[in-house]
């Protein structure tokens, strides 16, 4: 980091300005008419001319040494000026950049962490379906299989009347049973064929019994009415089993389709929780990212901020040192320009010669284009030149 560098700047000047000065107080303290003074009195007294002109040219010299110095120092701390500036300007482009980035990212963030808290609520809704599902499938199965059984023990009961029926039919035969307990046996053969739904399958068979114990004659030493009498009876039995496996076979299809379903919705639940707990994850991860960018932001503004301060702060500072050299080189330049005058008119004084003889007349321009001035013993009131400040040699 470059805190120093502003630091440094000021420093440097401070110290330029300082030694500038302590070295242009000497002649602003002793001021030009105390110089011309000294010189006029020198002259009175016959001064040989290489003193004045010695005088003069020290004068000439320390001015020239004090603009070259200043100068120096100007240049150095214009470099550490346009350091400082190229530095601030980088660190502020370098926050705008950083807090674009994480603008743009906390946006997304935070739309992901909205999306997300949408899919976990439908998520959780669908479990809450998908369990309402999976317990409603089980009910439904469990009951088909509780009616199934029922039509199992139903058919099961229909097939033992009709074996009863049978046997009564064998022992009515053998004179072992009596009419009785035939009408006994036909009644519950009608009511199981009925709680099965063979009635009509039933009927052909309940009437041949009924006729066989009402005739007139003893049908069950016809060997022809018995025989026809079992072989309805075990027509019956043989229609009791088919209507039985029919019933084992659906059966048998409502399991198989059941377990499948069930095996189905319950995966489909364990994906639901597998999901949630990666939506409740990511959404930890998005809050963490929202946050983080807060962060980040905040740095960034504040780097800016600081930045652009700091960079106004060198460009005043480096504005007005600019300013201060400007000024103290004007006012050297206007020194030298009397410095001019001043030779000039100890040379017509001293020296021998007219007024139009200019010597030492070239004066260095500090000015971007470098234009030589020269000045005649007749225009020492310009530029500065007040009234008694003249050598009022005439």
């Amino acid at each position: 980091m470059k805190y120093t560098t502003l630091f440094v700047i000021a420093l440097v000047a401070i110290a330029s300005s300082t030694q500038i000065r302590n070295r242009i107080h000497p002649l602003q303290e002793k001021s030009f008419g105390n110089i011309f003074a000294e010189i006029r009195a020198q002259i009175a007294a016959g001064g040989p001319y290489e003193q004045i002109s010695g005088m003069i040219d020290d004068l000439e010299n320390q001015i020239k040494g004090e603009q070259a110095e200043h100068m120096e120092m100007f240049d150095a701390a214009n470099i550490r000026c346009k350091d400082e500036h190229d530095f601030r300007t980088n660190e502020i482009i370098e926050a705008e950049s950083a807090l674009k980035r994480a603008t743009q990212h906390r946006t997304q963030c935070e739309n992901s962490h909205g999306k997300a808290l949408v899919d976990l609520t439908t998520n959780q809704q669908d479990q809450i379906d998908a369990q309402a599902y999976l317990a409603l499938i089980i009910s439904v199965r469990a009951a088909e299989n509780e009616l199934f059984n029922s039509n199992v023990a139903r058919h099961k009961g229909a097939i033992a009347a009709v074996e009863g029926a049978i046997d009564i039919v064998d022992e009515l035969t053998a004179g072992e049973a009596t009419l009785i307990q035939l009408s006994q046996h036909s009644s519950n053969l009608l009511k199981t064929g009925i709680a099965i739904h063979q009635a009509a399958a039933y009927a052909p068979t309940v009437a041949l019994l009924a006729q066989m114990a009402t005739s007139d004659e003893d049908m069950f030493t016809d060997e022809g009415a018995v025989s026809r009498i079992r072989e309805m009876l075990e027509g019956l039995i043989e229609k009791v089993n088919d209507a039985l496996a029919q019933d084992q076979f659906a059966e048998a299809i409502q399991v198989e389709a059941f377990t499948k379903i069930k095996a189905n919705t319950e995966a489909n639940i364990r994906d639901l929780k597998s999901n949630e707990v990666r939506l409740t994850d990511h959404i930890d991860a998005m809050e963490q990212c929202v946050l983080e960018e807060d962060v980040i932001i905040s740095k960034s503004k504040a780097k800016f901020e600081r930045n652009s301060s700091l960079l106004k702060a060198a460009e005043e500072m480096c504005s007005a040192m600019a300013d201060e050299y400007a000024t103290a080189t004007a006012a050297r330049k206007e020194e030298l320009e009397l410095l001019v005058v001043v030779r000039g008119m100890v040379n017509k004084r001293l020296g021998g010669v007219g007024a139009s003889v200019k010597s030492r007349d070239e004066v260095t321009d500090w000015s971007d284009d470098h234009t030589d001035v020269s000045y005649s013993a007749g225009e020492f009131d310009h530029q500065g030149g007040a009234a008694g400040d003249n050598l009022n040699l005439a």
